[in-house]
């Protein structure tokens, strides 16, 4: 990747004119669009035996119409599926204690790039290495994973131009994989794309060196995003079958 391919900030608090050009180019998401599929999702959503009954909020449900392009009948598809994930595996969408992130150091196997790429995406960096299995469960790592990509995704700017994550596997062992296939894994999301590299340094390829750690041959030297992290975990707790508003 050039480097004069700018980063631009994680905060923020309106949407850039590029991101709101492909909102209304890739997602087809216009005024009239976004008022009419909406109408006609929760008219759906309403006629629905999984879904009757539920309130749903207004932005939760414009994500899933901007993530299916408006198509309503797979947006309401794709909620169903969420709807049977809540019934079946509720716990995945519940919070962690919140003195986790003051004695667990495990927490800290997440972290948040300060910046976004240049497409607008937040980037995770996720240090599996950095897991104690002794100290956290493993349903608490998925616990925490989750909570990170439903709290990102209350923001437009995300949800239009989606998430990155890194998966750094160095420091992992035999117990790690233990843990995960004595338990269950889920794939929350569909990820369209992935790359593996046995150097950290091919990262640079898609990814301006300046928003990469040094580790991982960036510029960043210290990331510290347990504030933020800790903060998400905290909105979390508000958040139930009906989903939550945007942050803006």
């Amino acid at each position: 990747m050039t480097e004069e391919q700018h980063v631009l900030p994680f905060s923020n608090s309106n949407l850039p004119d590029f991101v709101l050009k492909k909102c209304a180019d890739e997602l087809h998401e216009t005024p009239e669009s976004k008022e009419k599929g909406l109408q006609e999702l929760i008219e759906n959503i309403k006629g629905n035996s999984k879904t009757y009954g539920i309130e749903f909020e207004k932005d939760f449900l414009i994500h899933y119409l901007k993530v299916n392009k408006y198509y309503v009948q797979k947006s309401l598809r794709q909620i169903q599926n969420y709807i049977e994930l809540w019934k079946k595996e509720g716990f995945l969408f519940k919070s962690l204690p919140d003195e986790y992130f003051i004695t667990e150091g495990s927490t800290r196997f997440a972290a948040l790039l300060p910046e976004r790429c240049p497409e607008g995406c937040p980037v995770f960096l996720f240090q599996i290495g950095k897991w104690d299995p002794n100290e956290m469960e493993f349903t608490d790592i998925l616990k925490l994973i989750a909570l990170i990509h439903l709290q990102l995704l209350r923001d437009p700017m995300t949800q239009i131009n989606g998430i990155k994550t890194i998966y750094d596997f160095k420091g992992t062992s035999f117990q790690h994989l233990r843990n995960i296939l004595s338990d269950k894994l889920y794939l929350i999301n569909h990820i369209p794309t992935v790359h593996f590299h046995s150097n950290p340094i091919r990262l640079r390829k898609y990814f301006p060196t300046s928003m990469l750690p040094v580790g991982y041959g960036g510029e960043i030297r210290d990331i510290n995003s347990q504030v933020w992290i800790r903060r998400m975990n905290n909105e979390q707790e508000k958040f139930s079958v009906g989903g939550q508003p945007n942050f803006y």
